[in-house]
């Protein structure tokens, strides 16, 4: 059991889902799925990345960052 008087209610981290325009998919084929993962490892790369997952047309991050470190992150180029 975890007791959480006296806990922040602050969040620790943020799950961030992102989807493509159109539904288009975003790798087709193994190559293509480690070019994305090391895209989003690359933009996740000292903003608090956690764990994160490509699938078809959108992707999941769950980042351990500010607010305003994930929107960055969000806006990373890639």
């Amino acid at each position: 059991m975890v007791d959480l008087v006296g806990m922040s209610s602050e969040p620790i981290g943020y799950h961030v889902t992102a989807r493509t325009a159109q539904d288009r998919l975003i790798a087709n084929g193994p190559a293509g799925m480690r070019r994305a993962a090391r895209s989003i490892h690359e933009a996740g790369r000292g903003r608090g990345l956690i764990a994160f997952s490509v699938v078809d047309t959108h992707w999941h991050v769950l980042l351990c960052a500010p607010p305003e470190e994930v929107g960055r992150f969000v806006q990373a180029p890639g």
